[in-house]
């Protein structure tokens, strides 16, 4: 009875240091950098620049898109996305999507991404992900 309990603390305690270092943000120069799979809260400070990775197969048709509420703490600073590696010829290869923004100004600010195929109106998002910003 004893071990099993000490199996399942450690087991715990294991899982809940996984989930640190899966949703710690990391810092490369200026950058806060994100591998977004679930809803996230981050603080960063006005000036830099906040970087969100989401994995992505556009050849399904499926996309990634976000809402910023309010407007102006934190701006757009540009998207672009990265095939995966794959074999010569193999197609309908996923890869990541890669959104940066500036932070511009104090304040908090959510900027939710769903992922849905723009043309099925009317149809919830497969994925959707709420990031909470604190800008210092």
């Amino acid at each position: 009875m004893r071990s099993t309990i000490v199996g399942i603390l450690a087991a715990a305690l294991l899982a809940a240091a996984g989930y640190l270092m899966i949703t710690t943000p990391w810092q490369q120069g200026g950058e806060v950098v994100l591998e977004l799979t679930g809803d996230r809260s981050v603080e960063l400070e006005a000036g830099r620049e906040l970087v969100v990775e989401l994995d992505e197969n556009p050849t399904t048709g499926y996309i990634w898109k976000y809402v910023i509420s309010p407007k102006g703490i934190v701006v757009p600073a540009g998207s672009d996305f990265s095939r995966d590696e794959a074999p010569a010829g193999m197609v309908g290869v996923g890869g990541t999507r890669v959104f940066r923004f500036k932070a511009a100004y104090a304040g908090e600010v959510s900027i939710t991404f769903s992922e849905s195929r723009p043309w099925e109106e009317g149809i919830p998002p497969v994925r959707e992900f709420t990031l909470k910003a604190r800008v210092k």
